[in-house]
């Protein structure tokens, strides 16, 4: 069995494709097509009965829920995470269901590695692999797991040096047809052709050097960011510089900020990507509850400190965040942000 979804009714495909996946769970174009855990999981609420439409109420629920206990674990200000959240992806996230439930677990296991033990790492990629089962593109939050402690600039520069090898790799024109040589006609064959085929130059009039320019140059703007809100936040814990004895609760907090902070430095890693489409913007998106809750922090200490200044950085969070949906919308062209709002998971 062959089903084909074409380009002019991709912006509603999401919640179609997962209809049709719906239907068809218990079939080998199924387990071809998508990963392991979704498909069980429709296979088994298909099971006992529940329509198309509970099963994605009762998936929507279950994604809320862990949005819930993820701001709450990695965030002292969950108010600010949850509205920053909301403003952006939730949007687009409520549609692309399977990425939206795998970010959630991804974020929701990023405290693991706070605890910096060998438990703690396990844990994490035990989530990891959790949400691989929902989204195999999660795998590249693996990437956590060495940059979670100071970068140096070896780490710099083998990483610059690894980003340069697979954009030119990434460039390849032939590089799909190596794909199916390498993998049997099978799932990676599928996903990884699917991926690869997602080509920019079916936008040029959207997206070309130029706008790979852009991405790349909007990527590093928000890792220098981060960067910068982390630094203040870890400056401003009091603490012995002399002899580095802090409080056990500000030790701990002092972790979670610097992880934070370090693993920003893996969306460098997301540029080559944009060379094949800007989908990929997705990877982004998908660690932001982590980033909402340190900027949140950085907010509250700067105000509590200049407190003249708070409506200025309330404006600015709220600009940068209109910023994020613009270029979403002008170099994704694949979907229509605005049709999400009927064509989701809870509203529609």
């Amino acid at each position: 069995m062959f089903i084909y979804i074409s380009r002019t009714q991709y912006i509603y495909s999401d919640y179609k494709s997962y209809e049709i996946l719906y239907t068809y769970c218990d079939s080998a174009w199924a387990r071809k097509a998508y990963e392991f855990g979704f498909v069980q999981l429709c296979i088994f609420f298909k099971g006992i009965g529940a329509s198309y439409q509970e099963f994605r109420m009762i998936f929507a629920l279950i994604y809320v829920i862990i949005i819930n206990f993820t701001i709450l674990r990695l965030s002292n200000r969950p108010n600010f995470t949850l509205a920053m959240y909301l403003l952006w992806p939730f949007i687009p996230f409520v549609s692309g269901i399977r990425f939206a439930m795998a970010s959630a677990i991804v974020c929701f296991s990023i405290p693991f590695l706070i605890k910096n033990t060998k438990s703690g790492i396990i844990q994490y990629i035990i989530g990891i692999s959790i949400a691989a089962l929902f989204h195999i593109s999660t795998l590249f939050y693996l990437l956590f797991i060495f940059f979670r402690k100071r970068i140096n600039k070896y780490q710099y520069a083998a990483a610059f040096l690894f980003i340069i090898i697979i954009s030119c790799i990434l460039g390849s024109n032939s590089l799909g047809s190596y794909i199916f040589r390498i993998f049997d006609d099978g799932f990676w064959a599928h996903k990884l052709g699917k991926w690869l085929s997602m080509s920019s130059r079916e936008y040029e009039h959207r997206f070309n050097i130029l706008g790979l320019l852009a991405n790349s140059f909007f990527i590093v703007i928000f890792y220098i960011l981060i960067n910068f809100m982390g630094r203040y936040i870890i400056n401003s814990i009091p603490y012995d510089k002399e002899h580095i004895n802090m409080d056990k609760n500000d030790e701990t907090y002092f972790r979670r900020i610097t992880l934070y902070k370090n693993t920003s430095f893996c969306l460098l890693f997301t540029i080559p990507a944009y060379i094949v489409s800007t989908e990929y913007q997705r990877l982004l998106y998908g660690t932001l509850l982590i980033y909402y809750s340190l900027w949140g922090e950085f907010i509250y200490r700067k105000i509590k400190i200049e407190n003249d200044n708070r409506l200025s950085y309330c404006f600015i969070t709220f600009i940068t965040i209109i910023l994020m949906i613009s270029f979403y919308i002008y170099s994704t062209p694949s979907h229509d942000v605005f049709a999400t709002l009927y064509d989701n998971m809870l509203f529609r």
